[in-house]
């Protein structure tokens, strides 16, 4: 299964986190060739991972990391705000409690022979951040990446609002997105890739932490 990550079991999985920061270079740095990630000791780490309130789903089969991604509320430092203002083009970027950053999204890379393993990992990915979002309470996720995108993240149920027009970024296009998650988005993306089981675990620490920000909010 998948695992959420976040600060209150993060030095449990301390191992494992250090194999996304070196999974997430050769994703992004070997693979894309994002050379500015690059670093000396093959592990993609930023400013953000070690804020107080990021949190990682990570799904890992027999030592290899299938698919991740990374979340973290628009409150504090985002990469939109801090790292690629200029997406927005002059706008300003979201900055609440209640909107948070889904950003680091990648899948193992296969060969043909392991497409459909693949295929597999990918829609578990999707409803992993979704399982995600809704056991954080979250119902708006900005986001950046390729326009062609768009449509799948409104075909797996997201209602999809552009925050700017598309910039040419390191020679791709990029869009800015506010992603809304509405009652019905996690059931029929459940239906569209035919996964109805849980696919994200979570730890006990998580599970307590989230019921007691939940009263300090709501209560």
């Amino acid at each position: 299964m998948a695992i959420l990550i976040g600060p209150k079991n993060a030095k449990r999985h301390e191992r494992l986190l250090n194999a996304v920061y070196k999974f997430r270079h050769q994703f992004f740095v070997d693979g894309l060739g994002w050379e500015d990630l690059r670093k000396p000791d093959g592990l993609e780490k930023d400013q953000f991972d070690d804020l107080d309130d990021v949190y990682h789903v990570v799904e890992e089969v027999d030592g290899q990391i299938m698919f991740y991604c990374r979340m973290m509320p628009t409150s504090g430092p985002t990469l939109l705000a801090d790292v690629y203002p200029q997406l927005m083009k002059g706008a300003a970027p979201p900055c609440s409690p209640n909107i948070w950053e889904w950003t680091r999204g990648a899948q193992v890379t296969s060969t043909s022979a392991e497409s459909k393993a693949s295929s597999l990992y990918q829609r578990r990915f999707y409803i992993a951040a979704l399982e995600a979002f809704e056991f954080l309470a979250v119902r708006k996720v900005s986001v950046q990446l390729h326009p062609l995108l768009t449509t799948k993240l409104i075909q797996i149920g997201y209602d999809v609002m552009p925050l700017a027009l598309p910039s040419d970024f390191d020679g791709t296009q990029i869009v800015p997105l506010l992603l809304k998650i509405n009652d019905q988005t996690l059931s029929k993306a459940r239906a569209r890739f035919e996964i109805h089981d849980l696919v994200l675990e979570l730890d006990e620490e998580v599970r307590i932490a989230q019921r007691r920000n939940n009263w300090r909010v709501y209560g």
